[in-house]
Order: C-alpha cells, then structure tokens, then sequence
C-alpha cells in the first residue's frame, strides 16, 4: 500500500494473505488517498460498495471489521512510523525483521528466510531510503553476520538475537495479531 508523494511512491505497509483493501474508499464517490502495487501472484475478491458498506453497518460483525481495519492499516503504519529514530543500517534490520516475520519463512534453526520480491527498491521505499543507502547498509549488516544476500533468498541469521539486540518488542505483537 503506497501514497504518491512528489518524488516517487512510499509504501505505507504491506497487504498478505486474508487481508481487506479498499475501506479508504468505501464511501459514494470517494477517492482513495492510498494505492496498491501487487510485488507477487496476488488473487482478489471484488465485493460490490453498498454490499460492504451493509455488512459494516448492519451486521453484528462491525467492531470486527473496525479492530481489523487497526491491524491490517493503522498499526503496521505507526509500526513504520515508529523506525523513523533508528540509525539506518538498524531501521533497515528492523524493516527486514517486519517483512520477514510477516511474508519469510523461519528455518529449524531460528533464521528467517524473506522473500525474493523483497528487493532493496521496495525495502528503500518502505523505510524512505534511497536504494543505494540501502544497498550500502544491508551489505554493511552483511559483514556484521547479522543476514546474508547471497545466495538469494536473503536471510537474517538468528530472529531472536536480531530482535533483542533492536529492542522489538512492538514486533511481537504484530505477529502475535496476524496469526
């Protein structure tokens, strides 16, 4: 999910599986301030407005809807938000831990594999960070023996040791919430 802003497009967060689009445009002509750039194989399910705007309203479901709502837009933003007073080379470890909690794959050994569409241009976007910074820093993280980049998929080596050591408490929860 990104906003246009003057120089190029910041991603806000990031949607996956079981996740609900649209609510910032569910009313009668609205147009929405945010939009969205599929980074993988994505399936959609398109709900007709007065059909939602029902079910949000009049359904028994509709603090359901507004908690989710929290957790899928509000929450992974002041997430994002909350890394903006980390040095870089530690924003970009702590936005590696975000994605690869979220989209990664843990391994046997407590390391976390992230995905391969989880480029240093979608990463610097995300942390509005050039992408060269980025480059500079991961490799820096890199010699530090905290992740690897190659071979690719990247991978940060031990989840817990990485958490500890950035204090991500806030993480946990985030986890904790999309299981």
């Amino acid at each position: 999910m990104s906003k246009g802003t003057i120089r190029d497009d910041s991603i806000l967060t990031f949607s996956g599986p079981n996740d609900i689009l649209g609510f910032l445009s569910i009313l009668e002509n609205a147009v929405s301030p945010i939009s969205y750039t599929a980074i993988s194989e994505v399936t959609l399910l398109r709900f007709d407005r007065q059909y939602v705007i029902d079910k949000i309203t009049f359904g028994q479901e509709s603090f359901w809807y507004a908690y989710f709502f929290y957790l899928n837009f509000t929450q992974p933003i002041l997430i994002r938000e909350s890394l903006s007073n980390l040095p870089s080379d530690k924003k970009i470890l702590a936005g590696l831990v975000i994605v690869a909690e979220r989209f990664g794959r843990a391994e046997p050994d407590g390391s976390y594999l992230i995905p391969y569409y989880f480029t240093q241009k979608v990463i610097g976007k995300y942390l509005n960070l050039a992408r060269a910074y980025v480059a500079t820093n991961l490799r820096k993280l890199e010699q530090e023996g905290l992740i690897s980049l190659s071979p690719k998929p990247w991978k940060i080596h031990d989840m817990a040791a990485v958490k500890e050591m950035l204090n991500m408490k806030y993480t946990d929860l985030y986890s904790i919430t999309k299981k």
